[in-house]
């Protein structure tokens, strides 16, 4: 960056560039793991890897929106900006919810724990369709939005 003091450069890592994973290949099923996104897909009884590649997506997402804001922090100042990210930080912050239950209420994650406090339901209907249902809902004021 002292060659270019307007250069963003965005370095994206595993486990972070200090600490003692530092060096450790990243895989999407580990980010998920360690971040403690697993465990609100995988069934303790009958435990297999499934859902989507949520680690690798959504660092991307998270990469990409800290380069649009050094892009804009440069239109202003003129200066460049190093971002770092890892697989496992982008994967805590996605879960921002699994996170605080555990840490705040004691409340493991688990495939339902979401559901069953959002009082959020999937039905089969009598076609064969699926219908979702939200019963939890905030309290009117009466007052229009």
């Amino acid at each position: 960056m002292k060659e270019n003091p307007r250069l963003i450069h965005a370095s994206i890592t595993g486990f972070g560039a200090t600490g003692p994973y530092r060096d450790r290949p990243a895989y999407d099923a580990v980010a998920q793991a360690l971040g403690g996104m697993s465990s609100l897909f995988l069934d303790p009884e009958q435990p297999h890897v499934q859902g989507p590649t949520l680690s690798d997506n959504v660092t991307g997402f998270y990469t990409a929106y800290a380069v649009l804001a050094a892009l804009f922090e440069r239109v202003k100042t003129g200066k460049g900006r190093r971002i770092e990210t890892s697989m496992l930080e982008s994967t805590i912050a996605f879960a921002p919810d699994a996170f605080v239950n555990f840490k705040r209420h004691g409340i493991k994650g688990a495939p339902t724990t979401r559901a069953a406090v959002s009082q959020s339901y999937a039905f089969r209907c009598g076609d064969g369709r699926l219908i979702a249902v939200h019963l939890s809902s905030q309290p009117s004021s009466g007052k229009a939005c």
